[in-house]
């Protein structure tokens, strides 16, 4: 898998997709800059576009032994953005 995404992440031009993982959970890669990869995890960060200059607020550290599908995102999808709820 470490390959895969590997070469996933080093295309040119890039090509933005998703990590499916065993728990049900999915991860959008749009920036090959946000993503990491070691021998064993791929490190994730999320930019807040609502922050300039843009910043990474959220970093996610995924074991590759979790990874069970990668699945091409369409670039014009639209982007889904959890707000969190101020009273």
């Amino acid at each position: 898998m470490r390959e895969i995404l590997l070469l996933l992440l080093q295309q040119r031009p890039f090509r933005p997709f998703r990590v499916h993982l065993t728990c049900g959970a999915v991860h959008e890669v749009r920036e090959p800059a946000l993503a990491r990869l070691t021998p064993f995890t791929l490190r994730l960060g999320r930019l807040d576009p609502l922050v300039t200059p843009p910043a990474v607020v959220d970093q996610y550290f995924i074991s590759l032994d979790h990874v069970v599908g990668l699945e091409p995102l369409d670039a014009d999808e639209p982007v889904v953005v959890l707000a969190s709820r101020t009273e």
